[in-house]
């Protein structure tokens, strides 16, 4: 779907004669929300999780349709496993992190008020994460994660102008990105502490790359 999806950009920039402009000094005031919901199951677990974001932004127009500025992210994310079992094990996860980044995004108008664009962003993240696992109905034990990430990541979408001062906007959130993460989790079953370390490059899959539907004010 999401190749479809750039295909279909990719057409009406070569389609469409370009119209409408982003003039420079404009600022654009915004932000974009984010959604997904997933379940999966398998003979012997179930598993359902959901994710949200929500990152406001502002930007300034410094050339005609190429727009620079800053952004602040936050996403939480929660997972609960269930698995078939005697001893009705269960699992849940609970993920947030948040910080910000800064972007620079290059629009091309396509006919009227309508925009495709590509977003490149640098960010640095804070990671805090919880996960619970309750071994039978009287033991549990709990892992906290506590770390960080930094990562470069490629935005593509489309914009339309609803009027000269607003427009609405959707795409895949860091499509492609190149990323390196660094952690530390602690249980409460054990006194040893795991460390990692991971770096990431190439295109997002599957909820990976959050579909996200946004706006912004012309300033």
């Amino acid at each position: 779907m999401k190749l479809k999806f750039l295909f279909s950009l990719l057409a009406l920039t070569c389609m469409l004669s370009p119209q409408a402009q982003i003039k420079k000094d404009a600022v654009l005031l915004g932000g974009s929300i984010g959604y997904s919901k997933a379940k999966a199951n398998t003979w012997q677990q179930t598993t359902k999780s959901k994710t949200f974001i929500f990152s406001p932004a502002i930007g300034v127009a410094i050339k005609e349709n190429l727009v620079a500025g800053v952004r602040i992210n936050y996403l939480k994310q929660t997972q609960n496993s269930d698995y078939a079992s005697t001893y009705n094990n269960k699992v849940d996860v609970d993920n947030k992190n948040y910080g910000g980044g800064v972007f620079i995004r290059g629009y091309v108008p396509i006919v009227n008020r309508l925009y495709v664009f590509g977003e490149g962003e640098v960010s640095y993240t804070v990671i805090r994460g919880t996960a619970t696992q309750q071994y039978d109905y009287y033991s549990r034990s709990t892992a906290k994660t506590k770390g960080w990430s930094t990562a470069l990541g490629l935005t593509p979408g489309v914009s339309f102008g609803v009027s000269k001062k607003f427009q609405i906007e959707s795409g895949f959130n860091s499509l492609f990105n190149v990323g390196f993460l660094k952690s530390k989790t602690i249980s409460s079953s054990t006194t040893q502490i795991q460390k990692e370390e991971l770096f990431s490059a190439g295109v997002a899959q599957n909820d990976e790359s959050l579909f996200y539907v946004g706006f912004r004010f012309i300033i």
